[in-house]
C-alpha cells in the first residue's frame, strides 16, 4: 500500500513525457494507491482553470482515500518522532497508539 504525497502527484501531472508516471508505476509495482483528503484538496487548489478542475475532479472521484480519525494526528506525530534521531517522546506514550 502506498500513500502518495501531493508533491509526487504534481510531478506526475506536470511531466509531459510520461517518465515520472512510469517511474512511479515501477516503484508501486501494482500495489494499492491511496490519497489523503488533504492531497485531494491541495491538488484541486492548484487547478489553473475550469478545464483542469473538471479533469482532476473526475480523476480524483475514482481514487481510494485514507480517512483521518481522531488518533490520526497523534499517530503521525509518533511516527515522525520515531524517525527523528533524537526522539523526545517517551516510549510508553508511543505504544498507546501502535496498531
Amino acid at each position: 500500500m502506498f500513500l502518495i504525497d501531493t508533491s509526487v502527484w504534481i510531478s506526475v501531472f506536470r511531466d509531459k513525457t510520461g517518465a515520472v508516471r512510469q517511474s512511479l508505476e515501477a516503484i508501486i509495482n501494482n500495489e494499492s494507491i491511496f490519497l489523503s483528503r488533504f492531497t485531494q484538496m491541495e491538488l484541486l487548489q492548484g487547478c489553473r482553470d475550469d478545464r483542469e478542475w473538471t479533469l482532476l475532479e473526475t480523476y480524483l472521484q475514482d481514487q481510494d482515500y485514507i480517512e483521518a480519525t481522531a488518533d490520526t494526528w497523534v499517530i503521525d506525530a509518533v511516527t515522525r518522532n520515531r524517525t527523528e534521531a533524537n526522539s523526545n517522546v517517551p516510549t510508553k506514550r508511543m505504544k498507546k497508539y501502535e496498531h
